[in-house]
């Protein structure tokens, strides 16, 4: 079967290490042993790649190992065979694992964690629909991002990130859509699957136990790393994430990955929030980007519901021209928000808007 293959090529490699370079390697993926035996080691290393043996968190007794350096494609290896085998587990689709009896398809070209991070600075013009234009004026995506979509219920957040999924799946084909909703409606799930079509899915609908969830974001979470590792731009786009069931360490753990790097990939993360939720204040500081979306709006039937004066990006004066900056702020202060939703509604093009207020 695949699955003992994978295993069978880890073991023989492992095999081959020194015992200190197997220790160094469980410390990375969390591998657990009583015996400091090499093979009872590679046991907990295997054990671990199959899903039979939870990770453990890094020890902080004694003192730090003097050399961390480890074997980056084995480590990587395990990640993605555990993946695997939760999926397998779950009785999920595995088809977006690239695996064979050689191993030889796990290669990776860079190692996620060595990536140099700067600030975002790939300017992504969205297209589309009305809410793609007005969120390219006043919350602008830029690649590497971590972009909250914030609201109370139904003001339409689940519809502003499809718009934006859609706009991405459409007009970028090398970027690569990756799709995560936990705990979702399943008529959500088939709607975003009719329009952003061949992206990856990691789904679970409401009817499933808090595990599925917490896999569901393990899974999505590896597959962007191993993605971007293959030199990929990724854009992760999330629902329900901030539901309650997946512990808040997982969570900042994922924002963590957003990045922009030296070496020319990223990953962006996309994610609804509901702005009436215990944990908005927990991780609303943590976004570099945000698309605030109105109650009173929404009460209206003013959609697309969005509040253009409390949507923000950071280093916005970096990303815009110096011209483009000064009269989006113009508009942002001084029109009310149902007036510039009117505005993109008769008119084709943003630039039609800013020639409207070019002079104050």
């Amino acid at each position: 079967m695949q699955e003992k293959r994978m295993l069978e090529d880890i073991a023989a490699r492992l095999d081959a290490k020194t015992i200190h370079e197997v220790r160094r390697i469980a410390r990375h993926v969390g591998a657990h042993s009583e015996s400091n035996q090499k093979s009872s080691i590679i046991d907990a290393i295997l054990g671990v790649a199959g899903n039979t043996l939870e990770p453990h968190p890094p020890s902080r007794r004694g003192a730090p190992p003097k050399n961390e350096d480890t074997d980056v494609k084995i480590v990587a290896d395990v990640r993605l065979c555990r993946q695997y085998h939760i999926a397998l587990a779950n009785g999920d689709d595995i088809s977006t694992f690239s695996v064979n009896d050689s191993g030889a398809k796990f290669a990776r070209s860079v190692n996620f964690e060595t990536l140099k991070r700067i600030y975002p600075d790939k300017l992504l013009l969205l297209k589309d629909d009305i809410t793609c234009r007005i969120i390219n004026m006043f919350a602008p995506v830029v690649l590497g991002q971590r972009t909250f979509i914030s609201g109370s219920v139904n003001t339409g957040k689940t519809f502003t990130l499809k718009s934006i999924a859609k706009s991405v799946y459409n007009n970028y084909c090398n970027i690569k859509p990756v799709i995560l909703m936990v705990d979702a409606r399943p008529e959500d799930i088939s709607d975003f699957k009719s329009d952003v079509c061949t992206a990856e899915y990691f789904c679970t609908s409401f009817d499933m136990p808090p595990a599925n969830h917490i896999n569901a974001v393990l899974r999505a979470t590896e597959f962007c790393k191993r993605e971007i590792e293959k030199g990929k731009n990724v854009i992760l786009f999330t629902d329900g994430l901030f539901g309650g069931y997946i512990p808040e360490e997982t969570l900042k753990k994922l924002l963590y990955f957003a990045c922009n790097t030296e070496e020319g990939v990223s990953l962006t993360i996309i994610s609804t929030i509901n702005s009436d939720s215990a944990q908005y204040s927990n991780f609303i500081n943590t976004a570099t980007a945000q698309i605030t979306l109105s109650s009173e709006l929404a009460r209206a039937r003013v959609f697309p519901a969005i509040d253009v004066k409390n949507c923000f990006v950071d280093r916005e004066e970096k990303i815009l021209s110096p011209e483009d900056f000064k009269q989006v702020n113009f508009v942002r202060e001084r029109v009310d928000s149902r007036e510039i939703i009117n505005l993109f509604k008769t008119t084709q093009d943003n630039s039609e808007i800013l020639e409207k207020y070019k002079n104050g």
